[in-house]
């Protein structure tokens, strides 16, 4: 891979995901911003049409895919960097840039890099809509158990517990991009 693409990769790759999370995060302000803009611009049926039609989780679908390729492409210029013999940065014309291939242990970085990222993301995804999921999760135990309401006081404190796994997945989701970085440096001798 070009010294080009894995800059851009990188680069790129790192806005693309960010800008996935985002926009899940503010998908509902967005999706409003939109009809009101169209609405404003084109007029009620017409933005009833277009805007009016689509709802805040396609979005987040939008959103989700945004992540999916900023992950792939940093994974790939990792990869084009830990295949690199020498100094991949440095130009073509500029030492030895020959791709490892007979380094198996590179290979080894895909898993990490994918798991870890996949599992920061769900762990981010935990905290933002913890207590969406404990509604939906209580709604659905109460109603297999044919149970009455909880206590209000536990019912609140709850959330809490599914927020903290969110952030020990998203922590747990870096830590897996390290360990499989320190361990194919380790394995490479660099």
């Amino acid at each position: 891979m070009p010294v080009s693409s894995i800059i851009a990769n990188l680069i790129v790759g790192a806005f693309v995901f960010v800008f996935g999370i985002l926009l899940i995060w503010f998908r509902k302000p967005l999706n409003t911003f939109v009809f009101q803009s169209q609405k404003t611009l084109l007029g009620e049926r017409v933005a009833q049409l277009s805007a009016g039609r689509q709802k805040p989780w396609v979005l987040g679908i939008v959103g989700a895919f945004a992540c999916g390729m900023g992950v792939a492409a940093v994974t790939s210029a990792i990869v084009a960097i830990i295949q690199a013999e020498g100094d991949p940065l440095v130009p073509a014309g500029v030492g030895s840039n020959a791709p490892a291939a007979s380094n198996p242990d590179f290979a080894t970085l895909v898993p990490f890099v994918v798991g870890g990222s996949l599992a920061l993301v769900l762990g981010c995804c935990l905290v933002r809509f913890r207590a969406r999921i404990y509604d939906f999760l209580d709604r659905r135990i109460r109603a297999v158990r044919h149970l009455s309401e909880v206590n209000e006081f536990a019912r609140q404190q709850r959330p809490a517990w599914i927020g903290l796994l969110g952030v020990l997945l998203a922590i747990g989701g870096i830590a897996v991009i390290v360990v499989g970085v320190v361990q194919v440096q380790l394995a490479s001798g660099g």
